[in-house]
């Protein structure tokens, strides 16, 4: 349990509380980066407390490391290609799972597949729901955004790239649309959800080429869904 709990107390941290301003200011400076690294660490603490033995130091631990992670991409990876933005982001999150994993082994003496067998039982289900859910509507905005940056640096345009509160909101809609009728009796329905999107583009097109930001934003988001959608009917049987 320390492990799925460890995770969303990441998802929470990294996604749902790191508004734009905050990332913004994780890349002009040391306090915004500490500001950061201590919403994460407090979200550890709030979520693990009650079961973790010596939760303060492991807490602590698991915050510098995420400091020390952080301070990599938001000080010197973003001067390298942006290109390779969504590969940096792979790696980041990728680096941060590996610590949480290492954490609940030493402070717990808990595998990942330890872990893995816990996701159905009853009692821990509810957290892989919740991590399941901030992927899709965070996470996935996220990917979007990383994925397009990279495109568009490889085609050699500079676009802004960047999540706005209108892309993340209806993103967001659809995809917890597209995963619900995922779930429903018509599965197949679930395409339904991204054709406002793709009928908005289709009539106010503006940017020729075959690799657009919205088609390659629909894209991801459809995927997102779908691996959303798998996940949560073998949750729940």
């Amino acid at each position: 349990m320390l492990t799925l709990r460890l995770l969303l107390a990441h998802m929470l941290g990294d996604y749902v509380l790191q508004t734009g301003r905050i990332a913004r200011q994780k890349t002009q400076g040391w306090s915004g980066l500490l500001w950061h690294v201590s919403i994460v660490t407090l979200t550890n603490i709030a979520l693990t407390a009650d079961i973790l033995p010596l939760w303060w130091i492991w807490s602590l631990v698991l915050g510098g490391l995420h400091l020390a992670i952080d301070q990599v991409r938001a000080f010197r990876a973003r001067f390298l290609p942006p290109a390779f933005s969504f590969f940096y982001l792979l790696l980041d999150q990728g680096a941060h799972i590996v610590t949480i994993c290492g954490v609940a082994y030493f402070a717990a003496q808990e595998t990942p597949w330890e872990a893995w067998q816990q996701v159905q039982q009853p009692i821990t289900r509810w957290l892989a729901l919740a991590i399941l859910v901030i992927f899709l509507v965070w996470t996935t905005a996220v990917l979007e955004m990383e994925i397009v940056r990279s495109l568009n640096a490889l085609r050699q345009q500079t676009p802004s790239a960047q999540v706005l509160p209108l892309d993340r909101l209806f993103g967001a809609v659809e995809r917890l649309t597209a995963v619900t009728l995922f779930l429903s009796p018509y599965p197949l329905l679930y395409i339904s959800a991204f054709m406002p999107r793709m009928l908005w583009h289709l009539r106010y097109r503006l940017q020729p080429g075959p690799l657009l930001e919205c088609e390659v934003r629909a894209l991801v988001s459809a995927l997102s869904a779908t691996i959303v959608g798998l996940a949560i009917a073998f949750l729940l049987g």
